[in-house]
C-alpha cells in the first residue's frame, strides 16, 4: 500500500486547485500526477508564467510569450540563460481546475464519508455528505482545503460558530489540525479526519482506508502492570480493551460504546448481566477507565 501525502499536499497548496499541468506535474510528483492527471479539466485562461526545473530567484519562474492561437514559449529571463527556452502548445499554457469531486470522492467512501457530495459552502469549504461522529451517529462533514494555517483555523472556527451541533471536518492532510486548534474544537463535537492519514492506494490503483498506526504499535507503549489473580497480566487486556476502541474509530466513551466493549471484553460475565444493575454499571466503567487509562500511557494521542 502506497501513501499519498505529495499529492494532497498539492491539494492543498495549489489555490483554488487551478494550475498549469506542469505545475501539478511538478507538485504531485510523476506516479500521483498519473493518478491525478485525468481529474484535470483546461480552462480559458492563459498563464503568463512556466515553471523553471532550478528556480534561482527573481527572474523565476519563466516567461510564456505567443499569440492567442501560439505557438508559444518559455524563456527564461535570467540574464546568465539558467533554464533553456522551452517551446509549448495551446494546452501547456492554459490553466487547468482539477474536478476535485471526481478525485475525491474514492476517498470519501473510503473513510466512511455517506452520500459524498460536493456543495460548497465558502471559500476552500464544501459540505460532503454525513459521517459517523464520536457519539456514533451521523452528522454533517465539511471538506476544507487551504494552504495556510490561518486560513484553516478561521474557516473551522467560522464552523464552529454557524453550526449549532457536532460536525466532522475533512482534510488532506492534518499539518493545519494544530494542537491550539484541537483545544477550541474538542471531541465530541467536533471529529476531524485527515485523507492522508486515512487513506492509501492499493496495488490495484484503488484508494481504500488504512489505520493511521496499527493497534500494536499504538498499544505497545502502555505501562506493563500487575497480574490479576488467576486471569492474564492487566496491561494485556488493557491492550485488547484499547485496541477494540480504535477499531471501533476511537468513539466518545457513552454508554453505547462502553456496553460494546465490555460485551466483548467479558463475554461469561456479560451473558447475566441485567441493564441497569450493579454489575451493569461496574462493567461498564471497568472499560471506560480502562480505555482512558490506556490513553494516558500511550505515546502517541489517539485522535478520532
Amino acid at each position: 500500500m502506497r501513501s499519498l501525502t505529495r499529492l494532497w499536499l498539492a491539494i492543498e497548496d495549489i489555490s483554488d486547485l487551478l494550475a498549469l499541468p506542469a505545475v501539478w506535474a511538478e507538485k504531485c510528483g510523476t506516479d500521483d500526477f498519473a493518478r491525478i492527471e485525468r481529474f484535470l479539466s483546461p480552462t480559458k485562461d492563459r498563464s503568463a508564467r512556466y515553471p523553471c526545473p532550478h528556480p534561482a530567484g527573481y527572474n523565476c519562474p519563466r516567461l510564456i510569450i505567443g499569440d492567442d492561437g501560439g505557438p508559444f514559449e518559455a524563456l527564461c529571463q535570467d540574464p546568465h540563460k539558467i533554464c533553456l527556452d522551452l517551446p509549448l502548445g495551446l494546452k501547456d499554457v492554459l490553466l487547468h481546475e482539477l474536478d476535485l469531486l471526481g478525485f475525491i470522492k474514492p476517498a470519501l467512501v473510503a473513510v466512511g464519508v455517506r452520500n459524498p457530495q460536493l456543495e460548497r459552502r465558502g471559500h476552500g469549504v464544501w459540505n460532503v455528505g454525513l459521517a459517523v461522529g464520536g457519539d456514533l451517529v451521523l452528522q454533517a462533514a465539511y471538506l476544507l482545503v487551504f494552504g495556510g494555517a490561518e486560513d484553516f483555523a478561521q474557516a473551522a472556527m467560522s464552523l464552529a460558530n454557524d453550526l449549532d451541533g457536532p460536525f466532522t471536518i475533512v482534510a488532506p492532510t492534518g499539518r493545519h489540525w494544530t494542537g491550539t486548534l484541537r483545544e477550541k474544537l474538542r471531541p465530541p463535537r467536533i471529529t476531524f479526519i485527515s485523507l492522508n492519514d486515512r487513506v492509501g492506494m492499493d496495488e490495484s490503483g484503488a484508494l481504500i482506508a488504512v489505520r493511521t498506526l496499527p493497534i500494536s504499535e499504538l498499544t505497545a507503549n502502555i505501562v506493563p502492570s500487575a497480574r490479576k489473580a488467576g486471569g492474564r497480566p492487566v496491561a494485556v487486556q488493557t491492550q485488547e480493551i484499547v485496541a477494540a476502541w480504535i477499531a471501533m474509530g476511537s468513539p466518545t466513551l457513552n454508554a453505547k460504546v462502553c456496553d460494546k466493549l465490555a460485551r466483548e471484553a467479558y463475554p461469561a460475565e456479560w451473558k447475566s448481566v441485567t441493564v441497569g444493575s450493579k454489575l451493569h454499571k461496574r462493567l461498564r466503567d471497568r472499560v471506560g477507565n480502562t480505555v482512558r487509562r490506556g490513553k494516558r500511557q500511550l505515546a502517541t494521542k489517539l485522535i478520532p
